[in-house]
């Protein structure tokens, strides 16, 4: 079955929000939240101001990002559908000369500051189409969430 890029962002948007619901009902009020500031931060700071905020929020003292924070979870789940092989673009989805294994609690970051603006500018346009999704699905777990 061929899926459309819109059908593969809503599937991959989809196992983020449950993931995030496994978390509780009190995290995924969290994450929701964090979720709709999305957009806004996005749009007045840009991606990779947002996604070093996300960063600075989640990271514990040994440089790793912490699933367990609403930050960290959303940072890699950002990081996960824009470093995803099968991008229609795949500008992200290879490792850059000099990311070594300092890299990974931030792959997405290094990977943006080594890459050109057309780059940049298809990652934000795919992580704001990405929120959407992950905005409409997690409000509907929300919901549903004893």
């Amino acid at each position: 079955m061929h899926q459309t890029l819109e059908q593969k962002r809503a599937e991959y948007a989809w196992s983020c929000a449950r993931e995030a619901q496994g978390q509780g009902q009190q995290w995924l009020k969290e994450y929701v939240g964090l979720v709709k500031k999305l957009p806004a931060l996005i749009t007045t700071n840009g991606l990779g101001q947002t996604l070093a905020f996300l960063a600075a929020k989640a990271k514990t003292k040994d440089g790793a990002l912490r699933r367990d924070k609403p930050e960290g979870l959303l940072y890699l789940h950002l990081e996960g559908w824009l470093t995803r092989p099968d991008s229609p673009r795949g500008p992200y989805a290879e490792a850059p000369a000099g990311e070594g294994e300092e890299a990974p609690a931030t792959r997405l970051l290094f990977r943006i500051t080594r890459g050109d603006s057309a780059t940049y500018r298809w990652a934000t346009s795919e992580a704001l189409a990405l929120i959407a999704w992950l905005k409409s699905l997690a409000e509907a777990l929300e919901e549903e969430t004893p």
